[in-house]
């Protein structure tokens, strides 16, 4: 099966543009793509000409690299397009012209110098309409992808594409899932009509709009259902990597999957997440932001975010 045809690979002449290419690479020669340059030169740092002349230059051997690198395995490198301009806009102009399947950036970069996630790469996770590939290299692992870690707290099924991923790299899956036990357990409830007028166990007469407390026993059972829900959740994605081949397992983890997973990644050697990133609009952006950009920021290993817009 064919996943995917077109990578767009992000380069800005840093270590980490490096390193992201290495990953799109790898990737590419597993998954029988092409891989289309974009040579990006943020004005705001290179913002002399002789500066975006030494820019162009250091590009330029860093692209001869990488074609060294794909030709050696057999992956087709396109001409590269350069943007020179502050690149969010003009790299998803660009993007919105190849079409790629999947967006593949560095999540350090000389977009912002010092900084351990660049805001750059944080809007394109948000705003590019396709896959993305935040790639961090913790484990020096050639982009070799050996522990696979997905998320099940989606709203759209991507245990095939998990699956269909840690096959193509011989890879161990973990499937999680979160399971926020304090969502929905309120520890006192309202009497409601057709409760009203009824009595307790204890011979009480239930008043209509009254406050009661919720019991322990209830309440430990409601969490316990969560608990297995999420055990069933995990296992039905354990279960499609299983299908394929893939050496699968689980785990549960308490608490909202933003918290979860970064302790989860730092926990364990992972070396690439895959999870759902649900586009959302403008205003629920800049309301709430993304639980996909918050996860990105704090774990340690690349992030493949599987697009759903809304």
């Amino acid at each position: 099966m064919k996943m995917v045809t077109t990578f767009q690979l992000l380069l800005d002449g840093s270590e980490h543009a490096d390193v992201a290419a290495l990953h799109a690479v790898q990737m590419a020669n597993r998954c029988d793509a092409k891989i289309v340059p974009t040579e990006v030169i943020d004005t705001r740092w290179f913002n002399t000409p002789n500066a975006i002349a030494d820019a162009k230059t250091v590009l330029k051997q860093s692209l001869v690299r990488i074609e060294n690198i794909a030709s050696d395995m057999g992956v087709v490198i396109e001409d590269a397009r350069i943007v020179v301009a502050n690149p969010t806009k003009d790299i998803l102009k660009e993007t919105r012209k190849i079409n790629p399947s999947v967006l593949i950036t560095g999540a350090k970069g000389n977009t912002a110098p010092g900084m351990g996630f660049n805001g750059f790469a944080g809007k394109l996770l948000d705003l590019a309409k396709c896959n993305v590939l935040l790639v961090r290299d913790r484990m020096q692992n050639n982009g070799e992808y050996k522990n696979i870690l997905v998320s099940t707290n989606s709203t759209t099924d991507i245990s095939g594409f998990a699956a269909g991923l840690a096959k193509r790299y011989d890879a161990d899956l973990t499937a999680c899932h979160c399971v926020d036990l304090e969502e929905g357990m309120a520890p006192e409830r309202i009497v409601y009509l057709p409760e009203a007028g009824s009595s307790s166990r204890y011979g009480e007469r239930r008043v209509l709009g009254e406050r009661i407390k919720t019991s322990p026993t209830l309440l430990h059972r409601m969490k316990q259902r969560s608990i297995d829900r999420g055990h069933a959740i995990a296992e039905s994605v354990a279960d499609v990597a299983r299908e394929r081949g893939v050496n699968a397992t689980t785990v549960v983890r308490s608490g909202k999957p933003f918290d979860e997973m970064p302790k989860l990644t730092n926990e364990h050697p992972f070396d690439l997440m895959v999870m759902e990133h649900r586009q959302r609009n403008l205003i629920s952006r800049l309301i709430r932001g993304t639980a996909a950009e918050q996860i990105a920021r704090m774990v340690p290993c690349s992030v493949f975010a599987v697009k759903k817009t809304e």
